[in-house]
């Protein structure tokens, strides 16, 4: 989904409200996250890349599995939509299969 193109100001000041709140949202759960994995002390800026993407995982996974058993007791907040949770590592090794079988059946069958 992208940015959409704002009719008026109050919607463009609305979206990014919305996307502020979740932000600072999702930050407080990247840093407890943080501090209950590594510490009380221990900062988000000591992390390498590979930890930042890890951590961030983590986060994104808890956060998949709190929706779903919180709906599950609280069926009137539940999403039509079927749930479906991918983690970046999940996602790489899907892409990079993909790219293997395109490769594989490009090289079989040449035309």
């Amino acid at each position: 989904m992208n940015i959409p193109t704002f009719d008026n100001e109050d919607d463009r000041r609305e979206y990014f409200i919305i996307f502020n709140r979740k932000l600072d949202l999702y930050v407080r759960l990247f840093e407890t996250t943080v501090k209950r994995l590594f510490g009380a002390d221990y900062t988000v800026d000591k992390l390498t890349a590979s930890s930042l993407e890890i951590v961030d995982s983590i986060t994104r996974s808890l956060l998949y599995d709190v929706e779903l058993e919180f709906c599950k007791s609280n069926p009137k907040y539940k999403d039509d939509a079927e749930p479906i949770f991918l983690s970046n590592r999940i996602v790489k090794e899907i892409v990079t299969q993909a790219i293997e079988e395109l490769n594989i059946d490009s090289g079989s069958n040449p035309a």
